[in-house]
């Protein structure tokens, strides 16, 4: 209870005991505060006395109104048309467009085909490669043997002029190619995957009076390989790449007579496999050492 007002001086006499042999008696002046009681000053004191810093203060509303305007009066926002779109059409546009749906599902079974996953075909060996072949040159029974391509045979295999069997340029890259060391594959012009186009020399000047003899084409060699057939017995001919074509095939000298004794017609399918020996050591000891490329060609069963 707080008393706050002015004050009021009323003096007051007191007389202090009688002694004897003393002086006259002094008068005290006592002066005595008089407290009004306001209730609204109390509560303005108390609350003073108990307001702390960062305490919750009653939100008090003012009288005079706010300067907002309503969303409803607000203009509405301009939608983003792209230059291709005709701005007449955004504005037919539903309010909902692109909300989220919810997903419903369906009873009816989902008519899509599965994904063929891609599996790699595995070729079967001739049956009599291992047990006959192998042991008859005199390589080790588990030995690698790799399938390199199919084709069928064209009558352009048959040619004298052209004297080539064309192997798919595909397998030759693919399963081929990788069996081949730096020198083997520089002997049968596959150092690149990619065969490079040789660059076009230019013409001889004409000389009047003098014949125009027809430019030679450029040798290619070859890498030297075993080609193998079950009726026409083994015969050396030559791996390469041609770089006008960019085909690569087996020819020759002895080739034709060795395509004959095959005994294969056009559109007859074979399969072309390749092997060879590597060199091996173990324990100090030689265990087996290179032998040339083997080509088995040999008609699909």
């Amino acid at each position: 209870m707080g008393f706050v007002a002015g004050t009021s001086h009323l003096p007051t006499t007191t007389t202090a005991p009688h002694h004897a042999g003393r002086k006259r008696p002094r008068t005290h002046q006592l002066t005595m505060t008089l407290a009004l009681h306001d209730p609204s000053a109390a509560d303005q004191q108390q609350l003073s006395k108990t307001t702390i810093t960062g305490a919750l203060m009653p939100f008090v509303p003012s009288r005079e109104p706010i300067d907002a305007i309503p969303l409803s009066a607000a203009a509405p926002k301009k939608k983003k048309v792209a230059p291709d779109v005709d701005p007449s059409a955004a504005d037919q546009q539903p309010e909902d467009a692109g909300a989220l749906v919810p997903f419903v599902p369906s009873g009816e079974p989902i008519k899509a085909a599965p994904k063929k996953i891609a599996t790699a075909v595995v070729r079967a060996e001739p049956p009599w490669l291992r047990r006959g072949l192998l042991p008859h040159l005199r390589l080790r029974f588990d030995l690698p043997v790799y399938f390199i391509a199919e084709k069928a045979v064209t009558v352009t295999d048959f040619v004298r002029q052209q004297n080539r069997f064309r192997l798919p340029s595909e397998g030759v890259i693919r399963n081929l190619r990788p069996m081949l060391s730096p020198l083997e594959r520089k002997a049968a012009n596959l150092l690149h995957e990619v065969c490079p186009r040789p660059p076009k020399l230019p013409k001889a000047p004409k000389v009047p009076g003098e014949k125009r003899t027809k430019r030679q084409g450029k040798k290619h060699g070859g890498l030297p390989v075993l080609v193998v057939e079950p009726y026409a017995g083994i015969r050396e001919l030559q791996l390469s790449r041609w770089d006008s074509s960019a085909g690569t095939v087996i020819k020759g000298e002895g080739y034709m007579d060795f395509i004959k004794k095959c005994g294969f017609k056009a559109d007859d399918v074979v399969q072309i496999w390749a092997f060879k020996e590597t060199y091996f050591r173990l324990f100090g000891k030689d265990m087996c050492h290179d032998s040339p490329l083997y080509l088995l060609i040999t008609k699909k069963e």
